[in-house]
């Protein structure tokens, strides 16, 4: 008796934990970061999902790529670069599993 309980309860502990990953998508995010006024590119700006330990950094050219493994939903991309200002911009991961745009940063004054 012991036996199936202990069975039973494990496979309960696996479901839970497993059921995350099961309701996670991996989502691609790929980009480039220009200045808005030049539209020279932005290089080295730290690119992330808030809330989320998810992000990376533009390359030199101002291009940036990374995927994330989240559930479904809204998520606030972040874009920061200490000589511009903060640029946040929504994503929708239900209407797509990958995001492609351009970001335009103001030069901080």
């Amino acid at each position: 008796m012991f036996f199936y309980q202990s069975v039973i309860l494990l496979l309960f502990i696996f479901t839970l934990f497993s059921q995350k990953n099961l309701l996670s998508t991996t989502f691609v995010i790929n980009g480039k970061i220009i200045d808005a006024e030049t539209e020279a590119p932005v290089g080295f700006a730290n690119v992330f999902l808030a809330k989320t330990i998810v992000g990376g950094m533009s390359d030199n050219y101002g291009n940036f790529n990374f995927r994330a493994n989240l559930p479904p939903g809204i998520y606030q991309l972040v874009v920061r670069h200490i000589s511009y200002e903060l640029l946040v911009t929504e994503l929708d991961f239900y209407a797509a599993s990958s995001h492609t745009q351009e970001f335009k940063l103001k030069p901080r004054v």
